[in-house]
């Protein structure tokens, strides 16, 4: 699968997330899922490539490829994407791809659809599965597939574990029913 999409050449600086404290009845904002994607080098030694993009998945259709024709029928609302390189090996890369769905359960049909038959489970989220180039695992409305294009010697399913690591480290537990 080849990924297209131009990406931003500026380097996003970081976002660290803010803690929910509440300090004279104020809250903290709430996080978007761009800015639960880890920003910047903030999941070394794996840096994010531009900012994370976010459209319908006929705009995301030029950088997924061919994935777009297996996503299509099961009608995400939304798609983020989100490219990181590795800070040593520039040629490895490690894509994120976020559908939103209508429901969990529509999120949790199409983790099922699209789930490799003898799949390893992988735990993360609410369902996970180890693929042949990363993971995919489903949290409440959203699915997430984590892949790499790893040259020799970087195992990318478990690079991509790893980032998947990073992403769930950093996902709010009060996610908005619609992510921005």
């Amino acid at each position: 699968m080849t990924k297209t999409l131009r990406w931003r050449s500026t380097r996003d600086a970081g976002v660290i997330l803010p803690a929910v404290l509440l300090l004279g009845g104020c809250a903290a904002p709430r996080v978007t899922l761009a800015e639960a994607l880890p920003q910047g080098g903030r999941a070394t030694p794996w840096e994010l490539v531009g900012s994370v993009w976010s459209g319908d998945l006929d705009a995301a259709e030029q950088a997924i490829g061919e994935q777009a024709a297996h996503w299509r029928p099961l009608q995400p609302r939304r798609v983020w994407l989100a490219l990181y390189r590795h800070d040593q090996k520039p040629a490895a890369r490690l894509s994120v791809c976020v559908f939103a769905f209508e429901s969990p359960d529509a999120a949790h049909a199409a983790y099922e659809s699209l789930r490799p038959g003898q799949a390893a489970p992988f735990n993360a989220g609410d369902a996970g599965c180890w693929t042949d180039d990363g993971v995919r695992f489903v949290w409440g409305r959203l699915v997430f597939d984590v892949f790499g294009n790893q040259p020799r010697g970087l195992a990318r399913a478990e690079q991509a574990a790893y980032l998947a690591g990073f992403i769930e480290q950093r996902m709010p537990p009060d996610l908005p029913s619609e992510p921005r």
